[in-house]
């Protein structure tokens, strides 16, 4: 089995080890850290949209600047919607 149910992307790789049956283990999660694992391992808060806040507060800016109804607000809209431009 490539992954198995317990798996989490967040390991890379699967749990190192496993668990023992009858073995209980806790995840804790959290707004600094995403999970917090029983035995410390603290992975970390992938915060994706605020690495294109500005990016996309620019885009939004230029979108208002255009005039209404042309062709290029409209390819401005779908920039803004889609999020094309922002990466």
């Amino acid at each position: 089995m490539a992954n198995p149910p317990f798996d989490s992307p967040l390991t890379k790789g699967g749990i190192k080890g496993g668990i023992g049956e009858g073995q209980a283990i806790g995840i804790d999660l959290g707004l600094n850290h995403f999970a917090i694992t029983s035995d410390g391992t603290k992975h970390g808060n992938p915060q994706y949209y605020r690495k294109y806040e500005t990016k996309l507060a620019k885009k939004q800016q230029e979108l208002s600047h255009k005039q209404l109804g042309s062709h290029n607000r409209y390819k401005a809209k779908v920039k803004v919607a889609s999020g094309r431009g922002l990466r």
